[in-house]
């Protein structure tokens, strides 16, 4: 044999002879190297653009060196996390005149709902589901969705004062700043109060009062709103209303107190019996405001006339009446309109600027319409 082709068989390979004689069969790829990706991270500049609980999360906890009892001196000091203090100062400059007036109103009157704040304060609900995101990124607000066991289901978002919000109205008021812990627990009470849904309507006639005002200012506005604890302490405890208000309008300012009934206080003997302490109030020297009773029905509205009609009140007790559902065409129906039936009086309901009140004179029991 010749030796060139002696060679060429000891250094033939058969499977590499077969694969270029299938000209067919596919050649196989070599498999590419991966190269680990490192995610990078962010500079401390882009933390401080990110929500305090997200930059909390990208930049860690700050870590203080601090040495045990025990260290010798020159020893390994021991590292533990410190807590980042919650201060005011890194939002207040975010935060805007229509914010502080959300932040106060929710200061005393405890949760709004979206609806009612938009009513109040926005042009549009998008605006102002906006808005309330950024302030709960802010820890400004917080909210929580009260749970329904009628319809197994969450209910609409109830707004709360945040952490940074709390501890913002208190510097404003020259008050003790309050821990996280203590505004935490005013939000699980307001969650877990058997009497929320109670809160939220005296709540919503309120808004109703405040909305009207802003899309028809040449009605009157709502010069004045109070909740109920402050009420009472404004009255000495005389009075227990579920809220009082001051309605100024072409024809002046009309002060009233708010009995919101949702219908569950029975018999309507309990609701007459309120009116006892409005008579003391008035014998003390204190106004002779009308009190309000806000109904959820045209029936429970009569029946409470029925009733009153064969009761002795007070002489200086004004009682005006009226339903949720009393005049409501439309769906921009709210309080401060011709709706008010005045116990004794005319027939035609009257809008509230225009129910009866007397002039009294400011003293103890009396803070006056200003």
């Amino acid at each position: 044999m010749n030796p060139f082709h002696r060679l060429k068989a000891l250094t033939r390979n058969p499977r590499t002879d077969r694969r270029a004689a299938d000209p067919l069969r596919p050649t196989p790829c070599p498999t590419p190297r991966l190269t680990p990706c490192r995610t990078p991270r962010r500079s401390l500049a882009a933390n401080k653009r990110l929500t305090p609980q997200v930059s909390a999360h990208v930049s860690g906890r700050i870590q203080t060196r601090l040495p045990l009892s025990g260290d010798r001196p020159g020893g390994q000091a021991t590292v533990q996390p410190a807590a980042r203090p919650l201060s005011v100062f890194g939002v207040i400059g975010s935060v805007t005149d229509r914010d502080r007036v959300l932040l106060n109103l929710l200061s005393e009157h405890g949760t709004l709902t979206t609806a009612q704040i938009t009513t109040m304060l926005f042009g549009s609900p998008s605006t102002a589901k906006q808005r309330l995101a950024r302030l709960r990124a802010l820890l400004l607000l917080d909210a929580f969705r009260p749970h329904n066991p009628a319809t197994g289901t969450r209910g609409v978002n109830h707004w709360t004062l945040g952490v940074l919000g709390a501890r913002l109205v208190a510097a404003a008021d020259d008050r003790d700043m309050p821990a996280p812990s203590t505004v935490a627990r005013r939000r699980d009470r307001l969650a877990a109060s058997p009497r929320l849904a109670h809160l939220v309507g005296v709540n919503q006639f309120f808004a109703d009062l405040t909305g009207h005002a802003r899309h028809t200012p040449e009605t009157g506005r709502l010069s004045r709103w109070w909740s109920e604890p402050r009420t009472r302490r404004a009255f000495a405890e005389r009075i227990r209303p579920d809220g009082h208000g001051v309605w100024t309008g072409p024809a002046g300012p009309v002060g009233f107190f708010l009995e919101h009934d949702t219908g569950t206080e029975r018999p309507l003997a309990r609701l007459i019996a309120k009116l006892d302490g409005y008579q003391r109030l008035a014998d003390a020297g204190g106004p002779s405001w009308p009190v309000l009773f806000w109904l959820p029905n045209a029936t429970r509205e009569q029946h409470l006339h029925d009733r009153l009609a064969t009761t002795s009140i007070g002489r200086d007790v004004i009682v005006a009446t009226a339903h949720r559902h009393c005049n409501r065409p439309t769906a921009t129906h709210h309080p401060a309109e011709a709706m008010w039936q005045v116990h004794g009086g005319p027939d035609a309901r009257l809008p509230i600027g225009e129910l009866p009140h007397t002039a009294d004179l400011i003293g103890p029991l009396n803070p006056g319409l200003a």
